[in-house]
């Protein structure tokens, strides 16, 4: 398969095999994207870009962390820190916040295509030195690995399935569930 590499400036020398075709670690591939990304952040703020912060899922462990570190390194970046996706929506709704004055709770939830997490998050207000300032703390973070998008999809599928079959037109047919699956992955509207 031929195909031309984008010129990017890594700082690693690519690996070659036997037959002179490069071979890029995951890393190196990721590097390149981040790059990329990089140069069009910079073009938009018309700067430069030197340290950047990574949302996560709450699943990854340090190997994949590490991985997505020296992609990073090798594009120029200094990782100030990675936070977790649903930390960051939390986050963000701190910023946005109006009433800042008001402690409460709040249940971060992330129905992903994989796995589904959660997050509860206590905001309050904090007088230091005739300064309030929102304190942001997670109380708890949970994921499960087994409820997902998909599993909707399988479901729904299986319920359209049922109510297939019994049409009396198609009294004992058998259904095709992958083609079905498919289709109402296309379709993401119901």
């Amino acid at each position: 398969m031929n195909f031309k590499i984008p010129h990017f400036h890594l700082q690693n020398e690519f690996t070659h095999n036997e037959n002179g075709d490069f071979i890029l670690s995951v890393e190196e591939v990721l590097a390149m994207i981040l790059i990329h990304a990089k140069q069009m952040a910079e073009k938009q703020i018309v700067s430069q870009i030197r340290d950047c912060v990574f949302t996560i899922p709450s699943n990854w462990d340090l190997p994949k962390r590490q991985a997505l570190y020296v992609s990073a390194q090798l594009a120029n970046l200094t990782v100030l820190s990675f936070i977790k996706e649903n930390t960051a929506a939390a986050l963000n709704y701190g910023f946005e916040r109006q009433d800042i004055n008001a402690s409460h709770l709040a249940l971060f939830y992330n129905l992903g295509a994989s796995s589904t997490k959660v997050s509860l998050v206590e905001y309050s207000a904090v007088n230091t030195s005739g300064r309030i300032i929102e304190n942001v703390r997670v109380l708890a973070d949970e994921i499960d690995e087994e409820l997902s998008a998909r599993y909707f999809d399988f479901v729904l599928a299986k319920h359209v399935g049922k109510i297939f079959d019994e049409l009396p037109a198609r009294k004992g047919e058998i259904i095709d569930w992958i083609f079905l699956i498919v289709f109402f992955r296309k379709k993401k509207h119901f």
